[in-house]
């Protein structure tokens, strides 16, 4: 795929998750209020294996067109294709030689830590005490679906020229807005703090996998991925860990922190020369 592309084709992926993530609530509570309970988990059910036939049936169909007469991916020094385990030990020695990629990483496995636990845990909290009840968090939630929305389509369709600035940027809004959160006290003002976070999350996601497609060689490429994967998704443990910790001292005192951890990390991304310095 031509790398001028590549922007709108992730733009167009985060864009169409993070509609999900926005509608899919609001679906769900009408089905629910409609049909009742047992009969949403039913239909959620089985468009989930509806989905997973359609894919399973598109990957078979991909592997018949690619021929089974393809060379194997020179990557062992028979010739052999790599185990998953070497696959991935071969993924996370080039990350760590990379500055570019290791700065990136890091960034993503930042933001999920401080991000993902203290909004979720935090924010129900924060529903409950300031926001007038648990209804006010599906408001502002609602808030992060659009901002990401937002990040991820004007990524996609207006590139940034200093993509290097741009992730500074993206990351040091993210901490700005969860240290934000600390001061609200209005359904508003928590929904147009949680826009903001989303609209950098967006924003940054589709910069960064953009740069990674088109700054890692392909053989390594799926594997490089798949540690953007992990750090989006496996730190979520750790991520509630330090909501549940941080949490008895305050709202105030949880947002702050994670807020201040993810500027801190903004900063020290900045002073990254391969980051900085990034077209």
């Amino acid at each position: 795929m031509p790398t001028e592309k590549l922007a709108r084709v992730n733009g167009l992926v985060q864009g169409a998750e993070s509609a999900g993530d926005l509608v899919g609530p609001a679906v769900a509570a009408g089905c629910i209020a409609a049909v009742g309970f047992t009969a949403t988990l039913g239909g959620i059910a089985a468009t989930a294996a509806s989905a997973a036939v359609a894919l399973g049936t598109l990957a078979r169909v991909v592997r018949r067109g690619a021929g089974a007469g393809d060379a194997p991916v020179p990557d062992a020094p028979d010739g052999e294709p790599l185990s998953s385990a070497r696959a991935l030990r071969a993924g996370l020695g080039y990350a760590w030689r990379e500055p570019l990629v290791r700065g990136m990483l890091a960034a993503v496995a930042l933001i999920n830590i401080a991000v993902v636990g203290p909004v979720l845990v935090g924010g129900a909290v924060l529903a409950d005490q300031r926001l007038g009840g648990a209804g006010a968090l599906g408001v502002v939630l609602s808030g992060f679906g659009a901002g990401s929305l937002a990040g991820a389509v004007v990524a996609g369709w207006r590139p940034p020229a200093r993509r290097g600035r741009t992730v500074v940027g993206g990351v040091a809004a993210i901490g700005a807005g969860m240290a934000g959160l600390s001061a609200v006290t209005h359904v508003a003002a928590a929904t147009a703090v949680l826009s903001l976070i989303g609209l950098g999350s967006g924003f940054l996601g589709v910069v960064v996998v953009a740069t990674l497609q088109e700054r890692v060689p392909e053989r390594l490429l799926g594997r490089v991925l798949s540690l953007v994967v992990l750090a989006t998704v496996a730190f979520d443990p750790f991520s509630y860990v330090v909501a549940g910790a941080l949490l008895p001292y305050g709202t105030t005192v949880l947002f702050l922190s994670c807020g201040g951890a993810v500027l801190a990390g903004a900063g020290v991304v900045a002073m990254s020369p391969a980051i900085r310095s990034l077209r």
